[in-house]
């Protein structure tokens, strides 16, 4: 059987070239499947942790894959190099520079600049490309070792109408103006170097933690990118880097442990296990001993019910990244879920957040005085408050694009938990997002740090905007 009729659509079949993006919505996340038809040799770039995905496609095609490759040491998320070479026996490869600024402590095959890696007649030329990571790298794709590129994978190098930011998240001695220095010249002298019909695959796209303003796509081309991406326009070393620094984001402060998860020899993510089942005696012990327990359910069904000093994550959307936002890395956690208890740890496990006790066994045994109620305002009864500090937990974007509700103050959810101290616990607090989800979480952390006055707007700045609610624009400090 060929392989365009052994394995599901989205794969791309050209010449001898096998290729294939999968891309992670949750995270903005791609990763990628290399494959040479003739030889059957493949390799994986970028992979998530939960790695069946690949393993079983590859099976299905009849792929062997041979190598993982990393763009670079992922600080947003935990990849799954371990995994894939636990389960085929790949190599795992990074940038040799990796070595000198990341190193790792399993075995790796390094990477030199220029290197030529063959699967048959496909090649991957390796292009070091310093800036977003001093160990970053980009990969051309080549259908023959004579053939023009057929598209380079640019990791957090190139995105689609953006750079990715110098990212600084360990003591390498690098500091942003030296990466992006570096990100200067490898964008001009490694990827505007390819042919306009180049393909461009990035390593994230619209949405990520890391990122500016991404546009939707998964993927581009040299030249669209020369004409639309202002990081490319031409311009002096030095505007360069002035302009990169001032947009450089505000590095999450978790991304020091996922990077450190990266280059660790941890234990690989069994995904399909099954996830402990705890009584209500076990869980109340844990708890006393500091376990966070993360009462998954949406908004509506946790303010019916839920458990005191239980913090409030909707699975659905950014979950992982938000649980990152206010439960630290190292913590202990219980799971309370409507669905699969396996899904959400596996979700977890993605940034590095693998210490899941268990899942608790319903809310049915949990003695009535340990359980809590809480009122979501709707937008009539916002309107009607006085005396309250209002809490706008959105991203300082969301707020200049949609301003503030007036007299709230900006806490951005990602920063709550360490600026806390700010806000009096005997001041009655209404917290609110763009969307309700996000207030939620940040009212169930308010309410387990003492505060008891604390309320969350159902449908947040959307509600309001769509009721003509009167708005500022500038942001109180």
């Amino acid at each position: 059987m060929g392989l365009e009729h052994a394995v599901s659509s989205g794969w791309v079949f050209d010449e001898d070239l096998v290729f294939r993006q999968y891309y992670l919505g949750c995270l903005s996340q791609a990763s990628y499947v290399i494959a040479d038809r003739g030889t059957r040799r493949a390799v994986v770039v970028d992979p998530q942790r939960d790695v069946a995905q690949y393993v079983l496609d590859a099976g299905i095609a009849g792929l062997r894959i041979e190598r993982v490759i990393e763009t670079h040491v992922n600080a947003d998320f935990v990849s799954g190099h371990l995994e894939v070479a636990a389960v085929t026996g790949a190599a795992i490869s990074f940038s040799d520079a990796a070595a000198v600024e990341f190193p790792v402590e399993f075995p790796v095959e390094p990477l030199a600049d220029n290197e030529i890696l063959s699967l048959g007649s496909v090649t991957l030329e390796i292009r070091h490309a310093p800036g977003h990571t001093p160990e970053s790298l980009c990969i051309v794709v080549c259908k023959s070792p004579l053939a023009a590129p057929w598209a380079v994978l640019t990791g957090d190098t190139l995105l689609i109408d953006n750079l990715g930011r110098p990212e600084v998240v360990d003591d390498t001695g690098w500091s942003t103006e030296g990466l992006a220095c570096a990100l200067y010249g490898s964008i001009r002298q490694r990827l505007l170097t390819l042919p306009d019909a180049t393909r461009v695959f990035p390593a994230h796209g619209e949405g990520w933690v890391h990122g500016g303003n991404l546009l939707k796509g998964a993927s581009s081309t040299i030249g669209e990118q020369r004409r639309a991406n202002s990081g490319l326009a031409a311009m002096h070393e030095h505007e360069f880097v002035a302009a990169i620094t001032e947009a450089a984001n505000v590095v999450p402060w978790y991304s020091a442990h996922v990077a450190n998860r990266n280059r660790r020899n941890r234990a690989v993510l069994e995904e399909s296990a099954s996830v402990r089942v705890m009584s209500w005696p076990e869980i109340d012990a844990a708890m006393v001993h500091g376990a966070i327990v993360l009462d998954t359910r949406g908004p509506h069904d946790f303010a019916a019910g839920h458990l005191e000093g239980s913090v409030n994550v909707s699975v659905g959307g950014r979950f992982a990244e938000m649980v990152a936002q206010v439960v630290c890395a190292d913590a202990d956690i219980m799971l309370i879920v409507d669905g699969s208890a396996a899904e959400v740890r596996n979700r977890l496990a993605r940034i590095g957040f693998d210490r899941v006790m268990g899942v608790a066994d319903g809310l049915g045994s949990v003695p009535s005085d340990r359980m809590r109620s809480t009122t979501r305002l709707n937008i009539a009864q916002l309107a009607a408050l006085a005396d309250v500090r209002l809490v706008d937990v959105g991203e300082p974007y969301e707020i200049e694009a949609s301003g503030l509700v007036p007299n709230a103050v900006s806490l951005p959810l990602a920063a709550l938990v360490t600026r806390i101290g700010e806000l009096d616990p005997a001041v009655p607090t209404v917290v609110y997002c763009t969307g309700g989800h996000r207030s939620s979480t940040a009212a169930s952390v308010m309410r387990a740090c003492g505060f008891s006055l604390v309320h969350d707007v159902i449908g947040g700045v959307e509600a309001w905007s769509s009721c003509e609610g009167p708005v500022q624009r500038a942001a109180p400090v």
